[in-house]
């Protein structure tokens, strides 16, 4: 006796298939949706609050001035350091900081202020030259006044060529670098084919051409 199946094993298969699809998707129907959005609500009043202090009673800028402009450079030790320290905690405790306080640092350093400073070529004619004096250099009783001289040194070895003639002068290490006079603009307008050789346009359209036509090929 022969029994024969009326079911191939194709269609066992795709009864099978269709039965697991049916199972997941029920699955995924019951659980819970992890990407609902969020009930809390965003309080406008308190945005606004903190946009209108951004924006208009900022005091960035302001606090920025006095650490930069009125208390300036300041090395370790120096009174610009002191008194920015002391502008800072008192800041702080008007805008209800009631522990700002200034903390010792268990040691002493040697600071140094620069009070003021000028250089002035007074011969053959008066002109102005800028510079400033290097961090904890001697102050000076009087007006320094004597001949430039200007040197060359660059190494340990330059100094012999010097020894003995630089007493009592004003020296003058290298000679100003040349630089351009400014003729041309500091910024200009770029046209269309600046914009799209900066953007790397042009490479990319001609890769994707040849990529094209090799397609074709």
């Amino acid at each position: 006796m022969r029994s024969h199946s009326h079911c191939s094993p194709v269609r066992t298969l795709a009864r099978s298939i269709v039965a697991i699809a049916v199972f997941i998707t029920g699955l995924l129907t019951l659980a819970p949706v992890s990407g609902r959005a969020s009930d809390d609500r965003v309080d406008e009043t308190v945005v606004a609050a903190i946009k209108l202090e951004g924006f208009q009673n900022s005091q960035v800028m302001d606090t920025l001035s006095w650490l930069s402009d009125v208390y300036g450079p300041r090395l370790t030790g120096s009174d610009n350091l002191r008194h920015a320290a002391e502008w800072a905690r008192d800041r702080m405790k008007t805008w209800g900081l009631a522990n700002a306080t200034l903390e010792p640092y268990g040691m002493s350093f040697r600071g140094w202020t620069l009070e003021r400073f000028s250089l002035d070529m007074i011969e053959p004619q008066y002109m102005r030259i800028y510079g400033y004096p290097m961090a904890w250099s001697p102050p000076l009783a009087a007006p320094l006044i004597s001949t430039p001289v200007v040197v060359e040194i660059k190494s340990k070895e330059d100094f012999d060529k010097y020894r003995g003639k630089l007493r009592g002068a004003v020296v003058m290490n290298g000679r100003p670098a040349e630089t351009d006079i400014g003729f041309k603009p500091e910024a200009e307008r770029l046209d269309e084919a600046a914009l799209t050789k900066r953007s790397g346009g042009n490479q990319s359209r001609q890769a994707r051409v040849a990529t094209g036509r090799r397609s074709r090929l």
